[in-house]
């Protein structure tokens, strides 16, 4: 635990192997940090208020990342490497259902698996990044079963739901390994289906990762992390705007054409800050000024859905999941994720008067 007020660590928490994900939940037990143990199927569950392990909870085969769902009242726990979610209730910290998200392996995108799991705004729907199969898996989540499977690109990453603007009501997935990103329709509590006037938005480099609203929900900024590059995308008209080439190495052949041959991933992440949007180089560890920007505003965008931190590290992003010797240090929701530990970032909190 680290204490900001005096730049300290006050506490180390040992976790399981390879740890890749953190998820905070207000539980009605009080707040829990969930972190999900790659290595070893588990997912370690500490009480915050105390920073003691309180349980260890067996899932699927190589728990990569986490959503919550019904109020904090479950887990939902994405197993890269035999294709399941495990339901979880955080209060008992039983296993409730296990669910298979289906699809055949698409040997293209090559052999690490990854699963991202997000629920749509109803709350009806887990959509899962399925890249193995490049679908996006979709899980009813009241009945615990598997829906539907919506078709994505090479290596199908993360669903985006914008909560204003003109995309309000639709999808927005990314594919690690095409030049598109797919777009899909919400219908509440009916299965989502493709989005028939613009299936899908082209962008001018490989891949695309994670998506940064601005605050108005106008511009979406889509990082391409093998293609080396960001795109601008207009949400009214869903189309690309431009595109903002960072990191090193061109962005022409064979980095925007060939997922194998694209090198380290680069372009991370977009915030906005004094009316200009900033581009997050991973390895690089620096950052880029985008241009001008109407309507940004520091760290993220007020009500945006993507609530990533400014500069923030996504948790177990090039990390121990995927074989790398150092384990990146990540920030979620204030949990700090660091080589077999969980060191939490507690802000001290002054009371009035004192």
């Amino acid at each position: 635990m680290l204490d900001l007020a005096e730049l300290r660590n006050v506490a180390t928490i040992p976790v399981g192997k390879k740890p890749n994900y953190v998820q905070y939940v207000e539980t009605t037990n009080g707040p829990r940090l969930f972190v999900e143990n790659f290595g070893e199927n588990t997912v370690t569950v500490i009480d915050v208020l105390t920073l003691r392990t309180i349980s260890t909870v067996t899932v699927g085969n190589g728990p990569f990342n986490a959503s919550v769902a019904e109020n904090g009242r479950t887990l939902i726990s994405a197993n890269a490497r035999d294709n399941t979610v495990t339901f979880v209730d955080t209060s008992t910290l039983q296993v409730t259902a296990t669910v298979s998200v289906g699809g055949t392996h698409d040997k293209s995108v090559g052999d690490m698996q990854r699963l991202n799991p997000r629920i749509s705004p109803e709350g009806k729907w887990l959509w899962v990044g399925n890249q193995d199969a490049s679908v996006f898996s979709i899980v009813n989540i009241p009945e615990r079963r598997l829906q539907t499977l919506l078709p994505a690109g090479k290596g199908a990453d993360i669903a985006f739901f914008p909560a204003d603007g003109p995309a309000h009501g639709l999808a927005l997935l990314t594919n690690r390994y095409d030049a598109f990103v797919t777009v899909a329709k919400l219908n509440g509590d009916e299965p989502p289906t493709p989005f028939e006037r613009v299936p899908r938005i082209q962008t001018s480099a490989l891949g695309s990762h994670f998506i940064t609203f601005d605050e108005d929900y106008l511009r979406g900024y889509v990082s391409e992390r093998p293609g080396r590059a960001f795109s601008v995308l207009d949400m009214k008209t869903l189309t690309e705007l431009a595109n903002v080439p960072v990191g090193p190495g061109p962005k022409t052949e064979p980095a925007t054409t060939d997922p194998s041959q694209a090198g380290p991933d680069q372009a991370f992440y977009v915030w906005f800050e004094s009316g200009r949007a900033y581009f997050h180089d991973e390895h690089a560890s620096r950052s880029l000024a985008g241009g001008s920007h109407q309507g940004g505003c520091a760290g993220y965008p007020k009500g945006s859905s993507n609530r990533v931190p400014s500069g923030g590290v996504e948790a177990g992003a090039g990390g121990a999941a995927a074989g790398n010797s150092a384990v990146p240090v990540s920030l979620v929701g204030g949990a700090m994720l660091a080589a077999g530990a969980v060191v939490l970032a507690r802000r001290r909190v002054r009371r009035q008067g004192s």
